[in-house]
């Protein structure tokens, strides 16, 4: 059996251990993680929640570190094609080889208690960087940030980038809510970034408790970028870092999470960067399916953007691409995302809609999209007629059958999901 086979066994395999998805709590991980690497870690930790741009500022942080010399690591999840997406060192990800040897370790350690799917990733994630005696680890959340898995290690430097109402069924449903269970990341006397200009008051009221010195956007520091101007600059105090490359050469959209990954970076414990390896971090700086550009002629963009906040910042920066031919979209969504209300962002010049099923227990079929879509455009309040929705079993489907019909001067949006920009 090949080294490939033998992992996808054991991706299945620790999908069992636990009766459900998510459990939010640390004890059983906390547990595991004492008997695993019972000396602790000796490096540096940056660990990113927000409700979006988390994997687009880990991999920000980790490029500038690397930039700079510094042995680093990477955990994001969820992946879009390999399970190794989720695991980097020095930018590579791991092999096959070393993830199989991680997943018996931790499997050993675990003994009989069981873990969620996520919990035993993320101690597989510890352990290959703990081995790989890396300077940093950048680690993303996965849900929530209080009770994530993730949070079993203290951070140096904690980062939430944005906030906005999703997962309700398990963070609350209001921004109060939701920002006391991201803000739990962070640590008493130690920095925190929020990349928030206004921030809910139970985040400032934690921070101040606990006593927090939170870097918030727009009041220490910030950013500035003029319209169609390839470079942007920095601003910490007195300091200045001028002629940055835009994140991922794009138009702007990720200026929020860039400003806020060099403001942790600036803040890491004895870990100093220089202005060039900002420049050249951020130029090297590359990350799959957000608001990428695979093809101009006819352009085909593609983006797991997932809920309002990050659909609303796809159709910027689809407007800013001046399409002159007709817009076409391919979409798909979990059920228990704000489907009309994401889709009502984009309604407005979306000419020909194909939605797509996504096939697991939180997926949404296509035609419940279709109901989903109608209601999209009431909301949005459009007046120009719609055709009827395509509706497809299978995202990679309608995407063969869309790509014929597109002309040099249309544009295809492939969105709404990990799962179905994946299959793409």
């Amino acid at each position: 059996m090949s080294k490939q086979a033998k992992l996808q066994q054991w991706v299945n395999y620790i999908q069992t251990l636990h009766y459900r998805e998510i459990d939010l709590t640390l004890e059983r991980v906390q547990q595991v993680f004492q008997r695993l690497l019972p000396q602790g870690v000796n490096f540096k930790v940056a660990t990113i929640a927000g409700t979006n741009g988390k994997g687009s500022s880990a991999e920000m942080i980790s490029s500038i570190m690397r930039a700079a010399g510094y042995h680093t690591a990477k955990y994001t999840s969820p992946h879009l094609v390999r399970f190794n997406e989720r695991y980097q060192l020095n930018g590579i990800e791991v092999s096959d080889a070393e993830l199989l040897k991680a997943f018996s370790r931790v499997e050993v350690a675990r003994g009989q208690i069981p873990l969620t799917f996520f919990e035993f990733g993320t101690l597989i994630a510890i352990d290959l960087f703990a081995r790989a005696q890396v300077d940093v680890a950048v680690m993303e959340v996965g849900l929530g940030g209080r009770l994530d898995a993730v949070n079993i290690l203290d951070a140096d430097v904690a980062f939430v980038t944005s906030l906005s109402i999703d997962h309700s069924s398990w963070l609350g449903d209001d921004l109060e809510q939701i920002g006391l269970e991201k803000i739990g990341i962070a640590r008493s006397a130690r920095p925190c970034v929020i990349g928030l200009q206004q921030p809910p008051q139970s985040v400032l009221d934690y921070c101040r408790e606990n006593t927090i010195k939170p870097s918030m956007l727009g009041r220490d520091y910030s950013f500035k970028h003029a319209t169609d101007d390839e470079f942007w600059s920095w601003q910490h105090g007195t300091e200045q870092i001028d002629r940055l490359p835009l994140p991922y050469g794009q138009s702007g959209c990720q200026l929020s999470n860039a400003a806020g990954a060099i403001m942790v970076c600036r803040l890491l414990p004895d870990l100093p960067v220089d202005q060039n390896s900002f420049r050249k971090g951020l130029a090297n700086a590359t990350l799959a399916a957000r608001c990428q550009l695979v093809s101009e002629h006819p352009h085909i963009i593609v983006d797991v953007a997932h809920n309002e906040e990050s659909v609303k910042r796809l159709s910027e920066f689809v407007r800013s691409q001046r399409i002159r031919g007709r817009v076409f979209a391919l979409c798909g969504m979990l059920a228990d995302k704000q489907i009309a209300e994401s889709l009502a962002h984009l309604v407005e010049f979306v000419d020909e809609w194909h939605l797509a099923s996504i096939h697991n227990e939180r997926g949404s079929a296509a035609s419940e999209m279709a109901v989903h879509l109608r209601s999209a455009i009431a909301l949005s309040g459009r007046t120009r007629r719609i055709d009827k929705p395509r509706c497809y079993e299978q995202a990679r489907q309608a995407f063969l059958d869309l790509k014929p019909k597109l002309r040099p001067d249309d544009c295809l949006l492939v969105f709404g999901s990990f799962f179905l920009v994946g299959d793409i």
